[in-house]
C-alpha cells in the first residue's frame, strides 16, 4: 500500500515539473518572437514617391484562336460517338476535298425510326390521293346537280310561258317581283359566291365569273346589297295574293299559250251552243206555225220544244265551263306553274349553297390530308437529314481540338463511346492566324476595362517571350459557367487580340495579362499595403523619428502594387507597411 502512494506522489511531481518547464520555454519563445517582430517592423517603411504611375489590371487567361470552326452535334437528343479523328490531327485541303469523315455518330435508333416513318408516310400519301379523288368527284357531282337545277328553272319558266304566253308571263312575274332580271341577279350572286369559294379553296384567290349568255355583269357588292331585298321578294311571292289572275283570262292578253287555246275552245263552245239554240228556236217557231195549221203532229212540236231545251242547257253548260275556267281553273293553273317556277329557283339557290357546303367539307378533308402528308413528309425528310448528320465531314482545314473552350469543364471527355447532346461542340478547328487571350476580369474592375486598351501578355510556357495586345471585346454579362460554379463571384470574359503572328502559340496555353487602364504623370504613390481603413476612412501611418502618426489620406487610381495619393502625404515621407501596435498614442492629422 505504502509503495503505491509513493509511486503516485512521484508521478504527480513529475507532471508538475514538466508543466513548469513547458511554461518557461513558451515564455522565452514568445518573448523572442515579439522582440524580433518589433525589430523588423521598425525597419519596414516606404518613402512616398513622385513620378509616372501606370494603372494596370493583372489577370490570368488562356490562349485561343479569335476565329474557330465549331463542329457541333446536330442530331436531336443524345447519341454516342462511334468513331472520331484523333485530337491534334491536321485536316488538310485534300481531306476537305475528299470529304473526310471526322466524326461518326450512332444512327441505329434513327434508322429504326425511318422504317416506321416510311410506313406512316405511305399511309398519308394514300389518304391524300383518296381525298383528292373525292374532292374532284364532289366538284363534278356539284356541277351535275347544279346543271339539273338550272334546267329545272329553265323548264319551269318555259311552262309558264307555254301556258300564259311570253308577254303575260313577263307582266305577271314582274308584278310579283320575280321577273327574269331579279331572279338572274340572285342566281348570279349565288353562283359567283360558289365560284369564289371554290376559287379560294383551289387557288387562295377569288376568281371573276362572267355570264355565259352575255347577260349584264353585276358586281358582288351590288348583288350583296340587293340580296336581302331579292330574297324577301321571293319569299313574299310564294304566298302573294295580290294578283288577280282572272283578268288575264282574255284572248287579247294570253297570246298563243295553252290557256289561250283552252279559253278559245270554251268560247267556241259557247258560240256554237248559242247558234244551236238559235236554230232550235227558229225550227220550233216553224213547227208551231205548222202545228197550228195541222201540218205536223203534237209529237213533232214536243220534239222540237225538247230539242230547244237541250240546246239551251248545252249553252248554259258551255257558259258555265267557260266561267269555271276563268274563275278557277285558269288562276289555279297559272298560280301553280308560277309557284313551281319559284320553287325551282329556290331549289337552284339551295343547291348552290349545298354545293358550297359539300365542297367545303371535301376541301376540309383534302386540306387535312395535305397537312398530314406534309407533316409525315417533313418527318421523313428530317429523319433522312438526321441520319446524314451522323456523318460529320471535313469542311475546313486546320488543327482538330476536342470540344469547346466554354464548356470544356462541364461535359464528359470527348472520345469514342461518349454520349453527346444536340448543339454540343464535338470538335473545334481554330484559325491560328489571329490569336487572342480570353481573360476573366472581376466585377470590381470591369468598369475600368475599355475596348482598345493596350495589354502586356506573358505566356507561362514561354516566360522569356513578351507579347503585346489590345482589348477587343468585353462581355456584357458575367460568365455563366463561373456564375454556376460560384454564384458569389462575378467575372466578365474579356478578349485581347495578340499583336503579330507567333508560330509557337498554341490554343489552350495559360497566360498572364496586364491591362493598361491609365497612365498618370507626376503623381504621389505608395504601396497598397501601406493604406488602411480605420472608421470608414483611409489612413497611412507616417514615421517621424521615433514617433508614428496616423494620417487621413485621399487615394486615387491603383494597380496590383501601388496606389495614388491625392491628399494627405508629401514626397519623401516614410509610411509604415504594417499596422502599428496599440501602444502607439497618436491622434489623426488632417494635413
Amino acid at each position: 500500500m505504502l509503495n503505491n502512494v509513493n509511486n503516485k506522489r512521484k508521478k504527480y511531481l513529475s507532471v508538475v515539473i514538466l508543466l513548469w518547464v513547458a511554461f518557461i520555454l513558451l515564455y522565452i519563445f514568445f518573448k523572442n518572437v515579439i522582440f524580433v517582430n518589433n525589430q523588423t517592423n521598425a525597419n519596414i517603411v516606404f518613402p512616398v514617391k513622385r513620378g509616372n504611375f501606370e494603372v494596370t489590371i493583372l489577370e490570368g487567361g488562356s490562349i485561343e484562336a479569335k476565329e474557330s470552326l465549331q463542329i457541333k452535334s446536330e442530331v436531336q437528343g443524345e447519341t454516342k460517338i462511334l468513331s472520331i479523328v484523333e485530337e491534334g490531327y491536321y485536316v488538310t485541303p485534300e481531306d476537305v476535298q475528299k470529304g473526310k469523315i471526322l466524326v461518326e455518330l450512332d444512327a441505329k435508333k434513327l434508322l429504326d425510326q425511318q422504317i416506321e416513318q416510311e410506313l406512316s408516310f405511305q399511309r398519308a400519301k394514300a389518304s391524300l390521293a383518296n381525298a383528292e379523288e373525292q374532292y374532284e368527284i364532289q366538284k363534278n357531282q356539284n356541277e351535275i346537280d347544279i346543271r339539273q337545277n338550272e334546267l329545272a328553272v329553265k323548264f319551269a319558266r318555259m311552262d309558264i310561258e307555254k301556258y300564259l304566253g311570253i308577254d303575260t308571263t313577263n307582266e305577271i312575274l314582274k308584278k310579283i317581283g320575280v321577273d327574269n332580271e331579279n331572279v338572274q341577279k340572285l342566281v348570279l350572286l349565288e353562283k359567283q359566291n360558289r365560284m369564289n369559294e371554290e376559287g379560294t379553296n383551289n387557288n387562295g384567290e377569288k376568281e371573276k365569273e362572267s355570264d355565259n349568255n352575255n347577260e349584264e355583269t353585276v358586281t358582288n357588292t351590288e348583288l350583296e346589297e340587293n340580296k336581302g331585298d331579292l330574297t324577301k321578294t321571293l319569299i313574299s311571292s310564294i304566298t302573294s295574293e295580290s294578283i288577280d289572275f282572272r283578268k288575264y283570262a282574255d284572248s287579247a292578253l294570253l297570246g298563243d299559250g295553252v290557256a289561250q287555246q283552252t279559253l278559245q275552245k270554251y268560247t267556241t263552245d259557247v258560240i256554237l251552243a248559242e247558234e244551236d239554240v238559235k236554230l232550235a228556236q227558229k225550227k220550233l217557231e216553224g213547227t208551231r206555225r205548222l202545228y197550228e195549221k195541222a201540218f205536223v203532229t203534237q209529237t213533232d212540236l214536243e220534239t222540237d220544244e225538247l230539242t230547244l231545251k237541250r240546246r239551251q242547257v248545252a249553252l248554259e253548260q258551255a257558259n258555265t265551263n267557260k266561267s269555271l275556267f276563268i274563275q278557277y281553273e285558269f288562276p289555279k293553273q297559272a298560280e301553280r306553274i308560277i309557284a313551281e317556277y319559284i320553287e325551282a329557283v329556290w331549289k337552284y339557290i339551295r343547291m348552290q349553297k349545298v354545293a358550297v357546303s359539300r365542297l367545303a367539307q371535301s376541301e376540309a378533308n383534302l386540306s387535312s390530308a395535305k397537312s398530314q402528308f406534309a407533316i409525315e413528309a417533313r418527318k421523313k425528310r428530317e429523319l433522312e437529314e438526321q441520319i446524314q448528320k451522323c456523318m460529320i465531314r471535313a469542311t475546313k482545314p486546320g488543327l482538330v481540338v476536342y470540344g469547346g473552350e466554354e464548356d470544356r469543364f462541364m461535359q464528359e471527355r470527348i472520345q469514342e463511346g461518349t454520349s453527346v447532346r444536340e448543339r454540343q461542340i464535338i470538335i473545334t478547328i481554330p484559325d491560328t492566324s489571329v490569336m487572342q487571350v480570353r481573360s476573366r476580369v472581376h466585377e470590381s474592375n470591369i468598369k475600368r476595362v475599355k475596348q482598345g486598351q493596350k495589354v502586356k501578355i506573358r505566356v507561362d510556357a514561354f516566360p522569356e517571350e513578351s507579347l503585346t495586345g489590345t482589348v477587343d471585346k468585353v462581355a456584357v454579362l458575367p460568365n455563366a459557367q463561373n456564375r454556376w460554379l460560384n454564384p458569389d463571384l462575378k467575372v466578365y470574359d474579356t478578349f485581347i487580340i495578340i499583336d503579330g503572328t507567333h508560330s509557337w502559340l498554341k490554343p489552350g496555353m495559360t497566360a498572364q495579362v496586364e491591362i493598361l487602364v491609365a497612365e498618370l504623370n507626376d503623381v504621389l504613390f505608395v504601396p497598397m499595403q501601406s493604406v488602411f481603413n480605420v472608421d470608414n476612412q483611409q489612413v497611412c501611418y507616417v514615421q517621424k523619428g521615433n514617433e508614428i502618426e496616423m494620417r487621413i489620406v485621399k487615394t486615387g487610381e491603383f494597380n496590383e502594387s501601388f496606389i495614388e495619393i491625392k491628399e494627405g502625404l508629401k514626397e519623401g515621407e516614410k509610411v509604415l507597411l504594417y499596422t502599428p501596435g496599440q501602444t502607439i498614442q497618436s491622434r489623426p492629422s488632417e494635413k
